[in-house]
């Protein structure tokens, strides 16, 4: 999830590279009505989002029901509150612009994270993330 359109798609042909779906949308509303029919089974989302932050979403987000891993990407990780981070199921912070190699770790990481998850509940999903829109 990022505001800016050209980040959002370089972020979903990274994620479609790995051989992942990716799913985007537009608008934060837009991507919460549609969470149920998704199949998303981790988050990557930009913190530094205007007019509201990347956690301030993912309290949206969580508050609409979707419980999967989140990876959150920002230049200012210290400045965070670990126990919002902890209560949001913030997966894992990566740096922004991220490295290459931190991504697909982080991202190979939630996804393994969900499927453990998923399988633990009996529910078979499909591997997507979300890198919805703002």
């Amino acid at each position: 999830m990022a505001d800016d359109d050209g980040v959002r798609r370089s972020l979903a042909c990274l994620v479609r590279f790995h051989g992942w779906k990716a799913h985007t949308c537009d608008h934060r509303a837009d991507f919460t009505a549609k969470i149920p029919s998704m199949g998303i089974n981790a988050l990557l989302i930009d913190q530094s989002m205007r007019p509201f932050s990347g956690l301030e979403v993912l309290k949206s987000i969580r508050a609409a029901g979707l419980d999967v891993p989140a990876v959150l990407m920002t230049p200012d990780a210290d400045i965070l509150d670990r126990n919002i981070l902890a209560r949001l199921d913030v997966f894992r912070i990566i740096g922004k612009p991220p490295n290459m190699k931190e991504l697909k770790a982080a991202l190979t990481g939630a996804l393994k994270t969900s499927l453990t998850r998923t399988a633990s509940r009996g529910k078979a999903d499909a591997q997507g993330f979300a890198v919805p829109g703002e």
